[in-house]
């Protein structure tokens, strides 16, 4: 694949990408020197505009929400862990909301321990992605950082938590993890390590990563990111009729 990336690469002038991380992957490791074209994965403003907060009883548990198509296992695997591991010990528990495709049967046979857990199968992503990130107060998005796509990529879920205001967690060593804690709106983590059941036991905390990534959220300004969308948007098209 490196190898035909190369070729590809060395023919040409400009680069559309979603995230800034493949520019500089691209820069780095074929010695890229053309224009960058960025367009990210924002969703739709018309999809979240009435997005609207699940009214919370004082005994519900905060809930971490892992919203997509179940894979990376190992992730996973590290999120159901480290649930089970804080749950034994604190008297605030912390409940799973998993949403999406994927075998079914594989999620479940990691659900061994005590965490309380609620799996919807797939959905239909404008109908009804307001309603499943109502159900959760935290966004899980760690993947594998020894995978180049993942370190560089920018996924849905960034922007979901932005335009929800619902913290995210996410890997250390990955251009999302620069993103998110250049904005404060979240926390990152090293896989299959104590980071995220510290995470957890530090949410209850006045000036925790969590309290402080909610009133960062609240801040952010939603439109402006929606007209810098309109922009990459207007100067992709631009750029690719010149091409053609």
């Amino acid at each position: 694949v490196r190898f035909f990336e190369n070729m590809l690469i060395k023919r040409c002038s400009k680069l559309l990408v979603s995230s800034l991380g493949f520019y500089d992957f691209y820069k780095k490791t074929y010695n890229f020197k053309g224009k960058c074209v960025l367009v990210e994965n924002i969703p739709r403003k018309a999809i979240f505009q009435n997005f609207s907060e699940h009214e919370k009883s004082k005994k519900e548990n905060i809930k971490v929400g892992y919203v997509g198509i179940v894979r990376y296992l190992d992730s996973l695997k590290y999120l159901v862990s480290s649930l089970d591991m804080f749950n034994l010990k604190s008297s605030n528990k912390i409940d799973l909301f998993v949403a999406g495709g994927g075998d079914k049967s594989v999620f479940e046979a990691i659900m061994t321990g005590s965490t309380n857990y609620e799996y919807e199968d797939q959905f239909e992503y404008k109908k009804d992605i307001c309603r499943l990130y109502s159900k959760v107060d935290i966004i899980y998005a760690v993947y594998d950082s020894n995978d180049y796509n993942c370190c560089v990529a920018m996924p849905n879920k960034f922007y979901e938590s932005l335009v929800t205001g619902k913290p995210i967690i996410v890997a250390k060593g990955t251009y999302l993890s620069k993103r998110v804690e250049e904005l404060g709106v979240g926390i990152s983590v090293n896989i299959n390590s104590p980071d995220l059941v510290k995470a957890f036991g530090q949410i209850e905390d006045k000036n925790s990563w969590y309290n402080v990534a909610k009133m960062r959220l609240k801040e952010y300004d939603i439109d402006n990111l929606h007209e810098q969308y309109k922009k990459q948007l207007i100067r992709a098209i631009w750029i690719i009729n010149l091409l053609i």
